[in-house]
């Protein structure tokens, strides 16, 4: 286990790279080791390498020079002008219908079902809703929370409350089920495609991380924390009913990192070894009165990964090489329940999804400085966008638009940031952003 340290930030933000990148227009093409496209048309090859030891420092560098603060194209103010959309209207089992979604390979977005019966598929190109036919069978409460895009096109669906892990083909419209033992339900919350092709699960009631295999449709266990102290010397039980993380960011180095929920400790998961390589308390000034600190992470530029605010008093920033926690100086939010999940916008900034807070959180590492932005349009009479629990995720697409899933909102937002450049679209579909 590595020390904490812990340094604050007030005025000079990160060090970004200034190095010129460049339009591509790169076909996408599977491969049969990760979503790594068709190495023929590559204008950068680094996009591809696995994420490991020996690459982590390539890899990191292509992400510095990829998502840039200072590029001319994608360095302006965002505008949020939802795409308002009246064909997914409320239904009994309308709250907490998604919990996350994924890219799918033809640039549209499948809605990962959490209250809801199945898999919804949006069409960003005509902005309509593409309604899928066969019902996913497992519990009707809290079936699923997160996905992850297999190499094969599938999708991994997350079990919260479900018994079985499930893969849906999109193609076929056909769920296959794995059973998963366990003792304590909900069990996972998120996931990542880890270089092997397994999917990390991350543990939300229970003690161990979750490891299923696509290829073979087998599940098991990994490494745990029950028995561990978590804190104030009380340690963690296999009966604990308290959700411990929610959401995983898969690292350059091939480790998965934990978001804290309400265990106190970020924790740095070796898939390879299946042990923890790290346990980082979060500092104090990052606590609010009440658990439930962060939900989902982002990977960012200079190897630093960016805790979402659920009901932490700010963002956590978290540097993986130094072990350190980054205090972003700045008035700290005590709302609750603010924003759940983000993602990393093509400027280099993250983007936090508001859950119950009113507006979207743009926070800008370079001077630290954070931006509110108000959805300009207004809901009509038939779209509801309420004030608790509006959105859970969202979604990076081609365009580097940001697709909002809905959780009790009966609508999504569809962002666009289009203006007309294109990065290589593959790295939309990167395991590394591609997940909840």
């Amino acid at each position: 286990m590595s020390e904490l340290n812990t340094r604050i930030i007030e005025d000079s933000g990160f060090v970004l790279h200034d190095n010129n990148i460049r339009a591509t227009t790169t076909k996408l093409g599977l491969g049969g080791k990760g979503l790594k496209g068709d190495q023929g048309e590559l204008c950068d090859p680094r996009l591809y390498d696995e994420p490991n030891e020996e690459n982590a420092e390539i890899i990191e560098l292509w992400i510095n020079e990829t998502f840039r603060s200072f590029n001319i194209w994608w360095g302006r103010s965002l505008t949020i002008d939802p795409y308002e959309h009246a064909d997914i209207l409320a239904t009994p089992e309308w709250t907490a219908g998604y919990r996350g979604g994924v890219l799918i390979p033809d640039n549209r977005v499948a809605l990962i079902p959490h209250n809801q019966t199945k898999v919804n598929i949006f069409d960003i190109k005509n902005k309509t809703f593409v309604a899928t036919q066969t019902l996913h069978g497992e519990v009707a409460v809290g079936a699923f929370s997160g996905g992850v895009l297999l190499p094969d096109k599938r999708i991994c669906l997350i079990p919260y409350e479900s018994t079985k892990v499930s893969v849906y083909s999109i193609e076929n419209d056909i769920y296959t089920a794995t059973n998963h033992m366990n003792l304590i339900a909900p069990f996972y919350d998120g996931g990542v495609l880890l270089p092997d092709g397994r999917v990390c699960m991350i543990p939300s009631h229970t003690g161990n991380m979750g490891l299923f295999n696509p290829s073979t449709n087998t599940f098991e266990t990994g490494a745990g924390f029950i028995g561990e102290t978590i804190a104030d010397g009380v340690e963690f039980m296999a009966s604990d009913a308290t959700r411990q993380y929610s959401g995983g960011v898969l690292l350059p180095n091939g480790h998965v990192l934990l978001v804290p929920y309400s265990n106190p400790n970020l924790r740095i998961y070796d898939p390879i070894e299946n042990e923890f390589t790290i346990t980082s308390p979060i500092p104090n000034e990052l606590l609010n009165n009440n658990e439930r600190f962060f939900v989902g992470g982002v990977l960012g530029p200079n190897n630093v990964v960016y805790l979402v605010p659920y009901n932490a008093s700010n963002i956590g920033v978290y540097d993986i090489t130094a072990n350190e926690w980054i205090i972003v100086d700045g008035a700290p939010d005590n709302a609750l329940n603010k924003y759940a999940s983000g993602v990393l916008l093509r400027n280099g900034n993250l983007l936090c999804i508001p859950h119950s807070a009113a507006a979207y959180l743009e926070f800008n590492p370079d001077g630290n400085t954070k931006t509110y932005h108000t959805p300009i349009t207004t809901p009509t009479a038939t779209l509801d966008r309420i004030n608790n629990a509006k959105y859970y995720g969202g979604v990076v697409t081609e365009e580097g638009s940001v697709c909002v899933i809905p959780y009790s909102a009966n609508y999504l937002d569809l962002i666009d940031m289009n203006d007309g450049n294109l990065m290589d679209k593959n790295t939309s579909y990167s395991p590394l952003f591609n997940k909840l």
